[in-house]
């Protein structure tokens, strides 16, 4: 949330700050104390802006989490603001109580100071320090005497230490605090009281616990993450979401934010009776949760008693946040959750998982890797703003002390971290190459061979626990937790490239939308925009490894892929001649990842009818978007395949003798000439027009020593034939407009006959404008205008 205060702004609480501050304003040693508490904590308030002259200061609350009084004091003290240190929270409120409490604060000050001894009661509460927790309950208190949580706090510890007649006299001074106000105990107070009297609440805990077994709490600050930790604070605060799931690939970290929104929950306003981190990832089997819960709430379970029971007994009528981490291979075991719930009002719990638990009241929240734009920033601030090129320098900075980047590398950083789909446990594994690779180096090695990129994101260090040392052993997890059905779909898909629609996954792998639902609920896809389906990257890697050690496997799925791709692009192609224009172009450009990789398996497989069907969508596709070189060379591909496969041995440049007709079909000839017109239609638009010229007379070489095999006004061999000589003739006159208008007319009437013979209203009109045009030009009298109205017509 940002505001802003600006002096001269109207204000209910101005005017009384200005009161008591009183004429003369601050004594000397108290306008010192005030700096300080200024420099202090509003550098926890993440200031976007600040403007001295005028007083004004834009802020974001953060940990600070100061009232905009304090600004109000910044405008009528005139204080200016410094960034000398960051202090510690407990630094920054301490300032506050080291003020003195009097007159020329009044009420201001004592409501700041009360916000202090919260954050302060919560700090150490977290830390598990109950000496200072208690002396900061104390003073609260003293402040304040009938805040009746702040009791109930003070009575846990207290039975905790074993103080248990202390305890029970703190409820006696809670009831007669609140007496004094005609008010009672709430049974909230009175319930705990109760326990405490029954000898029941000897072990209760303000503190997130310990982590356990299998619970590995990062080092490394958590970068860019604001909007998630006030998203899941703001659903777990909100009295419908009982269950929350937080959902996502391993490594996207998952529980370091559940670990950080457990300790920012622990408030006087929120979970009484404590929050408790269960890690249940090691667990081998459902019925070990329960047991789990009770060791994480360091409950003895008595024998012979059901051990589920036993923590309904020990949590009713507690309010208790339960986070339970690494859920996703004990989803059978989520009706448990679901009993503890219902039998717990006071209860919520808030769950990490790689699957959605899929059970009655879940909330579900998906985590995404950090946000990392496919179109990179320039400028130098931008990129270091970026959170996950922070994540990445702060993990550098610790293996490699007094790293400083260039701008090309903070680029550098920034591409390796869109490369890995800004998956934090990819990028600390990738930082931690620093220092002996260079950004530039671990993004070429990431961007290798399959293998080599998934085995340099890995790591021997022992802070990390041993399924999180590399990306393998985190996709290990998840393979596993999969039927071989959803195994083999998995594996499938990773022959695609750049997402998918349901039909193609149909088309490819036999997919259903149940199956496909199945590996989105485990976290392993995703929907984006516009209905497509998308694998990470790293994830369709390691996939593209397990279809691979299949015999067979990846060759029936690649042949798959190709043949839709190529049928696809012919429908495409049809579409470019009618209204759907721009929508196919727009379609195509989707696909664009799809449409090389299957073309490139066609010409390694030597899948001539493929590319044949392909080629015309594919060309006028990288035509129309000015994209030539990518067009040169998906050409040039062709005929060094078809030239490799005995079709067409030629050396550099072409040389049409070195073309032997009689050792293959005709139909991969017609092909390769084909190629090579296209190669020369996209080398002329690059301005090579010298080996355009030669592409194409070569490519209408082999086309007229190819029979005319089929009968006219039948398609067959014969006619693909002539509509390829038809198209060579009409690029060849293009070429020669510039140069010889008689020859290009020559060329272009040639070609008008072949393609009126053939029926062809797409080649026709085609013909007939670049006619008129090159007739305009030489004053050819109403040719010009009666070729431009017949193309038009068409």
């Amino acid at each position: 949330m940002k505001q802003a205060i600006t002096e001269g702004e109207p204000s209910t609480f101005g005017g009384r700050v200005r009161a008591s501050l009183g004429p003369s304003g601050l004594p000397s040693d108290d306008r010192g104390r005030m700096r300080l508490v200024v420099d202090n904590l509003v550098l926890h308030l993440h200031p976007t802006k600040v403007n001295t002259r005028s007083l004004s200061l834009t802020y974001t609350w953060g940990l600070g989490g100061l009232s905009a009084m304090l600004v109000m004091i910044l405008a009528v003290t005139g204080i200016m603001l410094t960034n000398n240190y960051t202090p510690s929270p407990a630094e920054a409120y301490q300032s506050i109580l080291n003020l003195r409490s009097n007159v020329w604060f009044g009420d201001f000050l004592r409501n700041l100071a009360l916000r202090a001894l919260h954050a302060l009661v919560n700090h150490h509460a977290v830390r598990a320090e109950p000496e200072r927790t208690l002396a900061y309950i104390d003073r609260l208190l003293a402040l304040e005497p009938a805040h009746e949580a702040a009791h109930r706090h003070k009575m846990l510890l207290l039975a905790r230490d074993g103080e248990r007649a202390a305890a029970l006299h703190q409820y006696d001074a809670c009831r007669r605090a609140l007496q004094a106000l005609d008010a009672e105990p709430d049974g909230e107070t009175t319930a705990l009281y109760e326990r405490i009297r029954g000898g029941t609440e000897s072990h209760a805990s303000r503190a997130v616990r310990p982590p356990g077994p299998g619970l590995h709490v990062p080092l490394i600050p958590l970068v860019g993450r604001e909007a998630e930790v006030a998203e899941i604070r703001a659903r777990l605060q909100d009295p419908s979401c009982r269950l929350l799931t937080l959902t996502g690939p391993g490594g996207v970290g998952k529980t370091h934010l559940a670990v950080r929104v457990a300790e920012e929950m622990l408030s006087p306003d929120g979970f009484l009776d404590g929050v408790y981190v269960v890690p249940v990832g090691f667990l081998l089997a459902v019925k070990a949760i329960a047991p789990a819960i009770a060791q994480a709430l360091d409950l003895p379970l008595t024998e012979g008693e059901r051990s589920q029971q036993q923590v309904v007994d020990h949590l009713h009528g507690k309010q208790v946040l339960l986070v339970m981490d690494g859920f996703e291979h004990l989803t059978a075991g989520a009706g448990l959750l679901v009993d503890l719930l219902h039998a717990i009002p006071g209860l919520k719990i808030l769950a990490t998982s790689r699957a959605r638990l899929d059970v009655e009241g879940e909330t579900l929240l998906p985590i995404q890797g950090l946000a990392c734009s496919e179109r990179l920033p320039e400028d130098r601030e931008a990129l270091a703003a970026s959170p996950a090129v922070q994540l990445f320098v702060s993990r550098a900075r610790q293996i490699q002390a007094g790293l400083e980047l260039t701008d090309a590398e903070l680029l550098d950083v920034a591409r390796l971290c869109h490369l890995v789909g800004g998956l934090p446990l990819a990028i600390l594994l990738a930082a931690s190459w620093a220092g002996m690779l260079t950004p530039a180096e671990i993004t070429a090695e990431l961007a290798g061979e399959l293998d080599r990129g998934l085995d340099l994101l890995q790591t021997d260090g022992p802070n990390l626990p041993f399924p999180q040392r590399s990306m393998r052993a985190v996709f290990d997890r998840s393979w596993g937790l999969l039927a071989d059905r959803e195994r083999q779909l998995l594996a499938g898909l990773s022959v695609f490239r750049g997402g998918f629609t349901l039909e193609a996954a149909h088309q490819v792998t036999d997919a259903a939308l149940q199956e496909l639902r199945v590996l989105m609920d485990q976290s392993l896809l995703q929907r984006a925009a516009g209905g497509r389906y998308t694998i990470h990257e790293l994830l369709r890697h390691y996939a593209g490894e397990k279809l691979a050690a299949t015999p067979g496997a990846a060759q029936v799925a690649c042949d798959r892929h190709s043949a839709h791709f190529a049928a696809t692009v012919a429908q495409r192609w049809l579409d470019f001649q009618g209204p759907r224009h721009q929508l196919a172009l727009a379609e195509m450009g989707a696909e664009n990842g799809n449409l090389r990789a299957a073309w490139d398996w066609s010409v390694a497989r030597g899948h001539v009818g493929q590319l044949d069907q392909a080629m015309d969508g594919l060309c006028y596709f990288y035509k129309w978007l000015g994209r030539y070189e990518e067009g040169e060379s998906l050409c040039r591909r062709v005929v060094e395949g078809l030239a490799d496969a005995g079709v067409w041995r030629r050396q550099e440049p072409p040389d049409p003798s070195a073309v032997s007709l009689a050792e293959e079909p005709a139909e991969r000839q017609r092909v390769l000439a084909r190629a090579l017109a296209w190669q020369g239609v996209f080398c002329g638009r690059l301005g090579r027009r010298q080996q355009a010229g030669e592409l194409l007379r070569h490519s209408l070489d082999l086309l007229d020593d190819l029979a005319w095999t089929g009968p006219e006004g039948v398609l067959g061999p014969g006619q693909e034939i002539q509509h390829a000589r038809a198209f060579v003739l009409w690029r060849l006159g293009n070429l020669a407009a510039e140069l010889d208008h008689e020859d290009a007319q020559r060329l272009y009437r040639h070609s008008l006959a072949l393609y009126r013979v053939l029926e062809n209203s797409w080649g026709t009109s085609g013909v007939l404008e670049a006619l008129g045009r090159i007739a305009a030009f030489s004053g050819e009298g109403d040719t010009p205008r009666h070729a431009l109205e017949e193309s038009l017509a068409l």
